[in-house]
């Protein structure tokens, strides 16, 4: 499973929210940075995220995205 996948379902379970809310806060999250890069409105979502909640496991899969796998970056 590649690690993005990794990522969201772990937004998912931290904020307790359903897939299809994901991808809504995706979708604005995209609106608002007027891109249509998922994979960089990503990384800015998790990006807020780390400074609001302390979870080890979105720490360990944010940088294990960042090492710059290439599945990784594919959301």
């Amino acid at each position: 499973m590649e690690i993005a996948r990794l990522l969201q379902n772990r937004i998912i379970q931290l904020l307790s929210i359903s897939p299809d809310k994901f991808d809504l806060i995706m979708d604005l999250q995209m609106e608002q940075m007027g891109t249509d890069d998922r994979a960089q409105a990503l990384e800015s979502l998790v990006v807020g995220l780390l400074y609001r909640y302390e979870d080890p496991q979105l720490d360990y899969l944010w940088f294990s995205m960042k090492r710059g796998r290439p599945e990784a970056m594919a959301a």
